[in-house]
């Protein structure tokens, strides 16, 4: 894997995340593997964020438990298509498949 991405920890830099008051904080987010940061299906928690700053510790941990909660939040909210809409699309694709005799 190219890690062109990834810093020298292995994170992902430059991921800001800006609060309900205007404030933006910046964070970094180290997945294990690194290509888990974009995957649908991948389990972000807490301790894979990595918050830059000069905050303590009990503040950090806040932040990256607010910041998780938020994308967490975010993706559960995409709507999912339906069992009815994939049925729908699949019937759609099943067009004639073959031609007809006497054509060319």
């Amino acid at each position: 894997m190219s890690t062109g991405l990834l810093d020298r920890d292995g994170c992902i830099p430059g991921c800001f995340y800006t609060r309900d008051d205007g404030t933006t904080i910046e964070y970094k987010l180290k997945t294990d593997p690194p290509e888990a940061a974009f995957w649908t299906t991948y389990k972000l928690k807490p301790s894979h964020i990595k918050v830059v700053g000069k905050y303590d510790r009990k503040t950090k941990s806040a932040l990256a438990k607010e910041i998780c909660d938020e994308i967490t939040r975010h993706e559960q909210s995409k709507p999912k298509p339906s069992i009815e809409d994939k049925i729908r699309k699949k019937r759609q694709a099943a067009r004639r498949q073959h031609a007809e005799v006497g054509e060319k």
